[in-house]
């Protein structure tokens, strides 16, 4: 309904745009591995991937702030664990952030 799941290459993938993750579109048991929740104003609040699935945000609203996190066995995204990353300036003054490799789980 909505079309908010999708599959490619094998990985089930969820998107919750702003609201609707705010609003738990997607609920647990899905089986989704990877969950994308873009917004303007939301951050992530609850996840809906597969233990040590991966969750990306990225709120437009708070200068781009982006927040990358695994589920690590049920745990609330507050209490999760961050994915390792490297970082370096760009010359225009942002910042370009780029995790280290982490496996898709399957489940």
């Amino acid at each position: 309904m909505g079309g908010s799941i999708f599959t490619i290459d094998g990985i089930k993938i969820g998107l919750e745009i702003c609201l609707d993750h705010t609003n738990g579109r997607i609920g647990p048991g899905t089986g989704i591995q990877i969950q994308l929740a873009p917004s303007a104003g939301a951050s992530l609040k609850q996840f809906a991937c597969i233990p040590h699935g991966i969750a990306f945000n990225v709120d437009g609203q708070r200068d781009g702030t982006s927040n990358v996190r695994t589920d690590d066995s049920g745990k609330s995204p507050k209490d999760s664990g961050t994915l390792s990353e490297d970082s370096g300036g760009v010359p225009s003054g942002g910042q370009i952030v780029v995790c280290k490799p982490h496996p898709v789980p399957y489940a």
